[in-house]
Order: structure tokens, then sequence, then C-alpha cells
């Protein structure tokens, strides 16, 4: 009896908490779901993020469902997200290691990898399917993947050394350290 008391008190507890979706076909619906995903440094929409095999990357992003009841859009706890990555040109996709992690009670998730690849790749996030939500896709995002010798970050018209290296801003403009015919000082200039 105390067993029942507790799973049903359990129950009640965990649909409150929006754990448990409060629908009447539950085990036969599965709720929609979505996730996004950010992935730093990103200054605006349309950049993508440059890396170095090994360069720490951010990856970020929440996870939702559509609740039932009223059609809003509310936060999955503890949802299974993993990375996904293509090589360009290909279509076959194939999981980073290291990069499962759940969502916190907020949705949020969080992913931090050195960049395991010696390319660039095309990467999206996925959250797993349970018993309660569907699987998803976040959009895809290319991570491009510079050559070593390429400073990442560098800032339009900051004095840089030695002249002649190649840089690229976090919005994906390729610069050059150069002097200008009016300026005889090293800055990172666009190429």
């Amino acid at each position: 009896m105390r067993t029942r008391i507790a799973l049903f008190i359990a129950l009640v507890v965990a649909t409150m908490m929006g754990l448990i979706a409060p629908t009447s076909a539950q085990s036969a619906t599965l709720l929609a779901t979505r996730v996004s995903m950010l992935v730093q440094p990103l200054a605006h929409p349309t950049s993508k993020p440059v890396v170095h095999t090994a360069t720490l990357t951010d990856f970020k992003g929440f996870v939702q469902y559509q609740s039932p009841a009223d059609g809003t859009w509310k936060p999955v706890y503890h949802g299974t997200v993993t990375l996904q990555y293509r090589l360009a040109g290909t279509t076959t996709w194939r999981v980073l290691t290291n990069t499962v992690t759940k969502s916190s009670t907020t949705g949020y998730w969080r992913i931090t990898i050195g960049w395991p690849l010696k390319t660039g790749a095309v990467v999206r996030a996925k959250v797993l399917q349970t018993a309660q939500i569907l699987p998803a896709y976040s959009p895809q995002v290319w991570v491009a993947r510079v050559a070593d010798s390429i400073r990442l970050g560098v800032t339009p018209g900051a004095f840089c050394t030695p002249g002649g290296v190649y840089g690229v801003t976090w919005i994906d403009t390729l610069m050059k350290c150069t002097t200008s015919s009016t300026d005889s000082r090293n800055r990172w200039r666009a190429v």
C-alpha cells in the first residue's frame, strides 16, 4: 500500500514539474519536440565558427516539447542531447565522440569539446526519443576548420605581428597582417 501511495505521489509531482506530460493517450502519443543550437563564438546569426583542430568549441541550445493541452512550447527536462556531424559533400551523419549531455530543468544544454576533426564539418544536435517525446534535430551549422597557421578571432584594424600572417575574424572574414600605403604599421586588414 505504501509503495502505491509513494508511486502515486511521485507521478503527481513529476506531472506537475512537467517531467511527464499529462495526456490522455500518453503511451500511444509522442509529443512533438524541437531542439535549437548555438555555436560559440558567433558574432551574428549568419556567421560560422572557425576552428583549428583541438580548438575548444562551445555548442549549446534548448530542448522543448509542444504541450498537447495548449500548444505552447515547454522545456524538456533531462532530455538526452548528442552532437552529430557530416563531412562536406556527404550525407552520412556520425556521432561526435564524447558529446552526450542531458538538458537542465530549463531545457538548456551545453557541450564544450576540443574540435576533434582535421576538417570542417556540418554539425547538428539531436535529442533522443523517450517514452514521451519524439526525436528532433537542430538546424545545421557549418564549422569551418582552417590551417593552424591562420590566427583565429582577429580584430580588423588591430595591431599585429609578424607581417604577412593570415587571420580570420569571428564572422569569417579573411584578414592579413600587413601595412598600407598610408600606414607603415602592421594591422589586420581585409584581403
